[in-house]
């Protein structure tokens, strides 16, 4: 099969489109035929050794953890699944070639309105959303959420999320993509670029941040006492937040079939929807990688990009 393979270090440049073995699914596996994957920050974050020396992969190595495809091949004692089956979810990785092997845990069933790259596109960020807002956040009908990069991926989906569980949404993100958040959900926009969002948004109930770095300094004071901050980045100052009788979470997404049904749901009731940017083929993820690293933040667009392999 076809696939995407490092063989060192690196970013773009480093990405060989090439002929890998095909996987068999394993006890308790499925074998899925990919159809289109999604690009994450945490591929380029590991391969260049942003994100701690801990998560550098084992080359040669296919990038890529969520997907939407086709089950190709089930795995002794898999139940959930038969050939054939629509489905969309996570892998440990790999996802940037034509099959993975994957846990049938981490996959749910594809909605029929739900186009493959809407869902590859999904997959990862809606969870993470999910898991900040409800895992995490504990997020209920009528309280105040604030949401840091509303216009990202990840943000984009905790606006509409929020939104659709009866929170008031202040929604933080650059001037240029107000309509775009407001058109999510957001109750109250703000723009970072000409407003400190510290003066103008007191007494959160939550705070969800997939910012970091000064973002999540700032956001501690704008908590009411008893409510909680989320961050999807960075760690967590635990003396700021036992001083101002917060609870500060440093999370990490852990894929979960039950929470990507629930948001499988939502999408097909129209509640939330995933935001393209672009789409590029399989074989040309070197310029995805590029378009997304592009270091002109002026020709930068919010949404997913996705590899579409058929």
């Amino acid at each position: 099969m076809k696939a995407i393979v490092m063989h060192g270090p690196g970013l773009a440049d480093e990405l060989f489109y090439e002929d890998v073995p095909k996987p068999v699914p394993g006890e308790g596996r499925v074998l899925v035929r990919i159809h289109a994957a999604s690009v994450n920050q945490i591929d380029w974050k590991r391969v260049s050794g942003m994100a701690g020396g801990a998560l550098v992969p084992e080359f040669p190595w296919v990038p890529g953890m969520d997907f939407a495809g086709t089950v190709e091949a089930v795995g002794e004692g898999v139940e959930r699944f038969v050939a054939g089956d629509m489905v969309f979810g996570c892998s440990d990785g790999g996802t940037y070639a034509e099959y993975v092997e994957a846990d049938p845990a981490q996959l749910v069933v594809k909605p029929m309105e739900l186009s493959y790259v809407d869902a590859a596109a999904a997959a990862y960020v809606a969870q993470a959303a999910w898991q900040a807002l409800y895992r995490h956040g504990r997020l209920e009908k009528g309280q105040r959420v604030l949401i840091h990069g509303a216009s990202g991926a990840v943000g984009a989906f905790a606006v509409q999320f929020a939104r659709a569980t009866g929170a008031e949404v202040y929604a933080v993100a650059a001037g240029r993509d107000r309509d775009f958040v407001l058109s999510r959900g957001a109750d109250v926009f703000v723009d970072y670029r000409t407003t400190d969002f510290a003066e103008v948004v007191p007494d959160m109930d939550l705070v969800i941040d997939p910012v970091g770095g000064d973002t999540l300094e700032r956001s501690y004071g704008v908590v009411k006492p008893g409510g909680r901050l989320v961050t999807l980045t960075g760690e967590v100052d635990a003396t700021a937040a036992r001083e101002r009788g917060i609870e500060a979470v440093a999370m990490r997404v852990e894929p979960d079939a039950d929470d990507l049904a629930a948001i499988a749901t939502l999408i097909g009731e129209h509640c939330a929807a995933a935001d393209i940017a672009a789409v590029f083929w399989l074989r040309d993820a070197c310029k995805a990688w590029n378009y997304v690293l592009d270091p002109d933040p002026d020709r930068r667009v919010h949404g997913k990009v996705i590899l579409q392999v058929v």
